[in-house]
């Protein structure tokens, strides 16, 4: 987010709540209260924007990580992203990012696939300014 405010990008940001709200101001971004499982003005929101980042994951704080967790939580991406992807204007751009945690625990060894980067890298930084350039383009 930072990067594309200090390129001089409007940015608007969705909310859960006020906590993060003023996280999203402190950026110099604008927050927009909803939550991707709730129908909302968020979705107006979306489909005006001509540039979408998606990097909303559902809530996994706490707790194991069991086999009906792990259901629950694809259940509720899914949900997110149906969401998001009805109220897209079909011109839009969409960076969606995701995690590796559909893996589930592996225990000591990393799980790998092969679309999965095979070193660490720092894509905050790396992506941020991939971001910026593909979306401010």
């Amino acid at each position: 987010m930072a990067p594309l405010v200090a390129a001089g990008e409007p940015v608007q940001a969705l909310t859960r709540s006020s906590h993060s709200a003023a996280a999203v101001r402190r950026l110099g971004a604008e927050p927009v209260p909803g939550d991707l499982v709730a129908p909302g003005d968020w979705q107006r929101q979306v489909r005006a924007a001509g540039r979408v980042v998606h990097a909303a994951q559902p809530a996994t704080f706490g707790g194991r990580l069991t086999a009906k967790v792990g259901q629950r939580y694809r259940a509720d991406r899914l949900v997110q992203d149906r969401a998001l992807l009805d109220a897209l204007d079909p011109t839009s751009r969409l960076v969606y990012l995701s995690g590796n945690s559909y893996f589930g625990q592996t225990g000591p060894d990393t799980a790998r696939h092969p679309t999965v980067l095979s070193r660490q890298v720092d894509l905050g930084c790396s992506l941020g300014r991939s971001v910026v350039e593909r979306l401010a383009g």
